[in-house]
């Protein structure tokens, strides 16, 4: 599941056109990078929450478009081939957002489409270079311990304001069972007690962030429909994400790998040289 119904005010003027999920990062959309994630971690369907205005994003994952077919017409359709070999990986279903309304309205736009399966949710704006992905070491611990799990690092003092910041509680607790892997040191799994959104450095219970990867339950859908919205009328998920830490249990991993947050100007601009490098 990919949100990607936000307006990009951050990047206006060119967002007017251009949907942020689709700035190249270095030759290919960001959105590219964060799909081709979750492929390598075995999934095959993709949901995108979108909003009625950006359709280009769902030009991009169909291999039938008029670009492609004149590419064809002129013996260039090779220079497709990263974009062809991954649609063909996927099914793509779109969903709509119509109202900016927060995260967890987002998500909650997709109940159907989902139904009774666990699910990844993921943010588009947050690139993670890793081996294996992110999303695949989330699969893994979850495959382990059978609860959902969040990927989390330390975050900067002065940007834990701006993420939603995770409680801990010791990660030798109910449903794990101690083994000889990473996903069981101290340092890597934690039992998440409760969540604050975006917190004030001095309100914040630690300086785990959560960064955009999601494994979760269908159940999810249950505490979001019982959220309240919050003072500016938005849903958000890390309400239903205390709720599911409370009545079911959630557990946050500090993934290995690079994370860049594409959101803002600078960060887009660090992507582009940090993948700029490895091309």
């Amino acid at each position: 599941m990919i949100p990607v119904a936000g307006l990009g005010t951050r990047f206006l003027p060119v967002t007017k056109v251009v949907p942020k999920e689709l700035f190249p990062i270095v030759d290919r959309p960001a959105i590219h990078y964060v799909v081709e994630e979750a492929v390598r971690a075995g999934i095959t369907e993709i949901i995108l929450i979108n909003h009625p205005n950006k359709t280009l994003i769902e030009d991009y994952f169909r291999n039938d478009t008029q670009y492609d077919r004149l590419l064809a017409e002129k013996g260039k359709g090779s220079l497709l081939k990263d974009v062809v070999e991954l649609n063909n990986k996927i099914k793509v279903t779109t969903v709509y957002q119509k109202e900016a309304l927060g995260l967890g309205h987002a998500v909650l736009q997709a109940k159907e489409a989902v139904g009774n399966d666990w699910f990844m949710l993921i943010l588009p704006d947050m690139l993670i270079d890793a081996e294996p992905g992110c999303c695949e070491q989330l699969v893994k611990v979850w495959q382990e311990t059978g609860k959902a799990v969040i990927a989390t690092e330390h975050a900067p003092r002065d940007m834990i304001s701006s993420y939603g910041i995770i409680a801990t509680e010791s990660c030798h607790c109910e449903g794990v069972s101690p083994k000889q892997s990473p996903a069981y040191s101290a340092r890597k799994l934690h039992k998440v007690s409760h969540l604050v959104e975006k917190p004030k450095l001095e309100d914040a219970p630690s300086d785990l962030s959560i960064v955009g990867r999601y494994l979760l339950p269908p159940s999810i859908f249950s505490y979001i429909e019982n959220t309240k919205p919050g003072a500016i009328g938005e849903i958000q998920i890390t309400d239903a994400l205390c709720e599911l830490a409370k009545k079911e249990s959630l557990f946050a991993y500090e993934f290995t790998g690079k994370l860049h947050d594409t959101g803002d100007k600078q960060g887009y601009l660090s992507a582009n040289a940090y993948y700029t490098g490895k091309h």
